[in-house]
């Protein structure tokens, strides 16, 4: 159900969901919240996102006229640099001039620290960012955008209250009469599989991390693409659920296949026909690798063969972090009659992907290079084909 405010404002729909404005010394957590975001669905303007747009603009004209007119809301991120610097003046003093003329609440203010800023007095309602996840803030985000089907509960707000106190066992309790109240309740599902994680960490009791799997593949059934649904699976995988020799140590992938190919100018290849073995598969998904390549995983293994990919693979150090950027990039893409699929051009841009390009098998997926880069790799690191 969308924000009744914007329901009532139906002609006069704008250009973006939500406009962020921010300090540059903050950028690294709101890069983060505005990927997230995109990966969500949500049109975000966010200044990253639109280099091509911005090119060669009158900034000054363009920015007021995105802050003033081109958002259905904003959030100010609030920090002792924001206060200081003259293009986050500029962008305040559009927003609030907005904000003069609706009768909803245009600006959301969310702050790093207690900086007092020009117009936004204390008794506005706030989000302390120091107690937030990017995750738990997007969906405060979504649920304020209205792009949530969840309707208003108690016993949800009950839970978020005892869950920022810590009282893990009362959480548990509202979200769970929360869920009974309402099954798509995916922000329930949420913070409730993210406590049984919490006590995991401390019991190691795997009925928690059981527990906790439920509820993130509650999530996934309400939700497909459900960024923080998926980030937290692969860390229960990485806390070893379901790998029966462990995660240390393990053998390095060996590469099953190359295939050349070659992208026409609708930017599409044709797969391998082992990748289908026999099967229909229809659902796929295209991310970034760690270096300048793609990786290709069907959507029901995903979760636990991006871990593998992490974990296992031969091109990548054993124990780098799970990258953030691949979850925010993941996206479904379809295949047509003749097993080909169109690449983003993003995507494209990423790895270099022209003309010639190379598909390489590693058992459960399968990476994207240009034919080139792979072709320096593989001399780089002796690579061998099975």
């Amino acid at each position: 159900m969308k924000n009744e405010y914007i329901t009532e404002r139906e002609n006069k729909e704008k250009e973006y969901d939500i406009a962020l404005s921010f300090a540059g010394e903050d950028r690294n957590y709101v890069d983060k919240v505005a990927k997230l975001l995109k990966a969500e669905g949500i049109n975000v303007f966010y200044d990253l996102f639109e280099e091509e747009k911005l090119w060669g603009k009158n900034l000054y004209e363009y920015l007021i006229d995105i802050y003033q007119n081109k958002a259905k809301f904003t959030i100010m991120f609030i920090s002792k640099y924001y206060a200081d610097k003259l293009w986050t003046n500029h962008e305040r003093k559009a927003m609030q001039a907005r904000a003069f003329q609706e009768s909803y609440e245009y600006i959301l203010p969310a702050r790093f620290d207690n900086t007092k800023i020009n117009g936004i007095l204390d008794t506005i309602g706030y989000i302390n960012l120091k107690k937030k996840t990017h995750e738990e803030f997007v969906m405060l985000i979504k649920r304020k955008l209205g792009f949530s089907n969840i309707t208003k509960d108690d016993n949800f707000d009950k839970g978020v209250k005892y869950y920022e106190i810590k009282k893990y066992d009362k959480a548990i309790e509202n979200f769970t009469k929360a869920i009974e109240n309402n099954k798509n309740n995916i922000d329930a599902y949420f913070y409730r599989g993210k406590i049984f994680l919490i006590k995991y960490k401390y019991s190691k009791n795997n009925n928690f991390l059981e527990n906790a799997l439920n509820d993130f593949n509650n999530m996934l059934k309400i939700e497909p693409n459900n960024i923080a649904a998926h980030k937290y699976k692969i860390d229960i995988y990485a806390n070893g659920y379901n790998f029966s020799n462990g995660i240390k140590g393990v053998k390095a992938k060996k590469i099953t296949c190359e295939e050349y190919v070659t992208i026409d100018e609708k930017g599409r290849i044709k797969l391998p026909a082992m990748l289908f073995n026999n099967e229909n598969i229809y659902n796929l998904i295209i991310t970034t690798g760690l270096k300048k390549y793609l990786i290709l995983i069907k959507l029901d293994e995903f979760d636990k063969n991006i871990y593998n990919y992490y974990n296992e693979s031969i091109l990548i150090d054993e124990n780098i972090n799970i990258s953030e950027n691949t979850l925010c990039h993941a996206q479904n893409i379809e295949i047509d009659k003749v097993r080909r699929i169109v690449i983003p051009s993003y995507l494209r841009q990423y790895a270099g992907l022209e003309r010639n390009a190379i598909i390489v098998g590693l058992g459960e997926y399968y990476t994207i290079w240009d034919e080139e880069t792979y072709k320096r790799y593989k001399i780089e690191n002796s690579l061998l084909v099975l």
